[in-house]
């Protein structure tokens, strides 16, 4: 499964468990989008923890996600660049 988010002001926590409860597939691949940590929180804590136990395979952290979120997101799973007019194709 890929996740695509906006914002995630809801939680991407929060965002992962609705989409799981809606497909029924528990495995996610891929999340793109911003992930609304700008810092040192439990929130971040959380989607750390949260993104060891996916174990995803890519993870596209894009606006409203801070430089110092993603290197402590990147010890978990594998941050990679995107922003404006970047294409990603997913098979």
């Amino acid at each position: 499964m890929v996740i695509l988010t906006g914002c995630s002001h809801s939680g991407i926590g929060n965002i992962v468990k609705r989409a799981q409860e809606l497909t029924g597939e528990m495995a996610v691949d891929t999340i793109v989008g911003g992930l609304y940590l700008t810092g040192p929180s439990p929130g971040l804590r959380d989607a750390v923890d949260l993104f060891r136990h996916l174990k995803l395979r890519q993870l596209y952290a894009c606006h409203c996600t801070s430089l110092q979120s993603k290197i402590e997101l990147s010890k978990v799973a594998p941050v990679k660049e995107a922003g404006a007019g970047t294409v990603l194709e997913f098979e």
